[in-house]
């Protein structure tokens, strides 16, 4: 990319500098490219297409795609070079001819776009890359003066120092996980918002932000193109830190929405997010609201100043609303009177990047979403659109609350926040072996995070694998309770070592999406060598369970492939070849990458959650990679 002027970016940010508008954080530069592009390298299963670029002096980069377009079985990563940060997999599952898809943002000033995809597919992945977005504000690391003192500024970003993280108060919990940090069409703004419960209770992911983050000309009026543009905005959730440390814990990004409704005079907007958003990790929350004009005594922001981990700020006096028309200075917009809350913050307070964040009354029900105020630290006044007054909103569908959060015209004034934790169960590992042609009982065991009241909505897929790694087919399907299921080891399929079982929870409603994976430690009696002598060996990832350092001695792996071969005839592993060894989650998302000649390879996963991971090693000459699986115990 062309060098970018910053000096001349930062000027411009003084003009809406202490203003809450959408935070901008990077220069886009507007591209074309696509998959005739970068460099394809293939062997007799695989094709990989690479694109490096580079951005000098950049915090991050982030990519807008257009007609994405994978093949089913192809991946997309982005990553950096050091491997400390990827990206994916980006799979056909977000698919979109028509729509923009915008990555996360990853580290560094040089990352690297990484395809693959089966040889034989018959469908070949396509995909055009429009803007690359040099971040010139730093979003990941304290800035210097952070660095030098952390007790006296908490933050990771470069928001102010009177911030208060939301990990450090337990009792909103569970309202922080429907709040989501979320990047604009164009790439290079931020603002926030959360999700919201409705009467019908079935979790459609309805999600409040601030009109004035959908209307970017600032005319007070939304036009075609900014309402499609909305939707292609990204949604990242769980984007926080461990209370009183630097550690961020992990974060899930979903993309594009759907519009649903927006009204100007209370600054509301209500998207609804087209996956619903799970995780294996962390609870998934949907706000109660209360669409009351009572007045609460005392109410809580949580939000995402200037791109940073969540925040949260406490006003402990008594609401008031606008008894005067809010200007809006150069947004060129005006509030009316009665139109917003207004919030005099005690403790903590807002920035740009804040916006659309939810308001809470004293029983933790939102009544409505940041709009803007004062620049500063507590004490600070801020305002925020009634969530009350947007329930009738202007009167139509498309810019009222109510057909959308009472679809049943039920009337309910109040709903209260409702939680899915995230599920959690192992199966029994009872067989000490298993002999093909045979039939074996599996079961569920301590599963924990089910929800009675929605039962119906759970489905249990269950797959065997080998520990080469390759899926075999679907073994059986159950649905509503955990059953046992008899799983059938054909004969035709070679077992040896470990076989694990995965159990997949999946549904057409609260729970879609929800993936688990336990494991049973099943051997077989008798191992065959089917060519492949990586598969075979033992360990060489160590220390397992490790908490800080994950060692691969490559070496070793080469030392054994060959005490193997004069028994088995399996093919010799050569120390030149170019060792490929990546670190997966139990979702198969990809979060450790080092290429090399062989030797040694080193991973951090100091910051990595509790877990089952799984280390996959190909030695550039097979086609299955040698896999171990990992746990991570801190």
């Amino acid at each position: 990319m062309q060098q970018v002027d910053i000096k001349r970016l930062l000027e411009e940010d003084k003009v809406t500098e202490g203003m809450e508008v959408p935070y901008r954080f990077g220069y886009g530069f507007d591209v074309n490219y696509s998959i005739k592009d970068g460099l394809w390298e293939e062997d007799d299963t695989i094709r990989t297409w690479k694109l490096c670029i580079t951005s000098p002096g950049a915090y991050s980069l982030n990519f807008i795609f257009e007609e994405l377009l994978l093949s089913p079985d192809a991946k997309l990563y982005i990553f950096n070079p050091d491997g400390s940060m990827v990206y994916g997999p980006v799979t056909a599952e977000q698919n979109c001819s028509k729509e923009l898809f915008l990555t996360d943002l990853v580290k560094g000033d040089e990352v690297i776009i990484h395809l693959a995809e089966p040889v034989k597919s018959a469908e070949k992945s396509t995909f055009k890359i429009s803007r690359v977005v040099h971040a010139y504000k730093n979003l990941f690391i304290q800035s210097e003066q952070n660095k030098m003192n952390t007790e006296a500024f908490p933050g990771v970003g470069n928001a102010l120092s009177c911030h208060n993280d939301v990990n450090c108060f337990s009792e909103w919990q569970d309202e922080s996980h429907a709040v989501a940090m979320v990047l604009l069409a164009s790439g290079d703004y931020l603002c926030s918002g959360s999700l919201l419960n409705n009467t019908a209770q079935n979790f459609r992911p309805f999600f409040l932000s601030a009109f004035h983050c959908v209307d970017v000309n600032e005319n007070g009026v939304l036009s075609d193109n900014e309402i499609t543009n909305a939707g292609n905005w990204a949604f990242r959730f769980q984007y926080k830190k461990s209370c009183n440390s630097s550690y961020v814990t992990s974060h899930v990004t979903y993309n594009r929405a759907f519009f649903r409704a927006a009204w100007q005079d209370t600054d509301f907007v209500l998207m609804e997010l087209f996956y619903r958003p799970t995780t294996n990790v962390d609870s998934v929350s949907y706000l109660g609201w209360d669409r009351s004009d009572n007045i609460s005594p005392f109410a809580t922001g949580i939000h995402h100043p200037k791109g940073d981990v969540m925040k949260i700020s406490f006003d402990e006096d008594i609401l008031f609303v606008n008894n005067n028309t809010i200007n809006w200075g150069s947004i060129n917009t005006i509030s009316p009177v009665n139109s917003h809350w207004v919030v005099d913050y005690d403790n903590g307070t807002t920035e740009s990047g804040s916006s659309g964040s939810p308001l809470f009354n004293s029983n933790k029900r939102v009544i409505g979403q940041l709009h803007g105020g004062q620049s500063g630290c507590a004490p600070i006044i801020k305002n925020y659109g009634r969530f009350d007054l947007s329930w009738a909103g202007g009167g139509t569908d498309d810019s009222r609350l109510s057909n959308w959060l009472d679809p049943g015209d039920t009337g309910e004034m109040t709903t209260n926040t409702v939680t899915i934790p995230p599920l959690k169960f192992s199966v029994n590992s009872i067989h000490n072996s298993i002999t093909p042609d045979n039939s074996y009982q599996f079961s569920l065991l301590s599963v924990r995070g089910l929800m009675p009241e929605y039962l119906n909505f759970y489905r249990w897929k269950w797959y065997v694998y080998e520990t080469n790694g390759w899926k075999e087919q679907l073994y059986a399907e159950t649905t509503g309770s955990p059953q046992s299921v008899s799983l059938y080891f054909s004969g035709n399929t070679v077992y040896y070592g470990d076989v694990y079982i995965e159990i997949k929870c999946v549904g057409t409603n609260s729970i879609t999406g929800q993936s688990h994976t336990a494991y049973a430690n099943v051997k077989c009696r008798t191992c065959e060598f089917d060519g492949y002598a990586g598969g075979k060996s033992s360990s060489i990832a160590y220390p397992n369970p490790v908490s800080n350092i994950l060692n691969i001695d490559l070496d070793q792996t080469v030392a054994q492939a060959n005490a193997l071969e004069s028994v088995t005839g399996a093919k010799q592993l050569k120390q030149d070849k170019t060792f490929d060894v990546r670190l997966y989650d139990s979702q198969g998302n990809l979060l450790r990458y080092k290429k090399t000649k062989g030797g040694k390879v080193e991973f951090s996963v100091s910051n990595l959650p509790n877990g089952v991971y799984f280390l996959h090693i190909y030695d550039g000459t097979n086609e299955k990679p040698e896999i171990r699986q990992i746990v991570v115990e801190h």
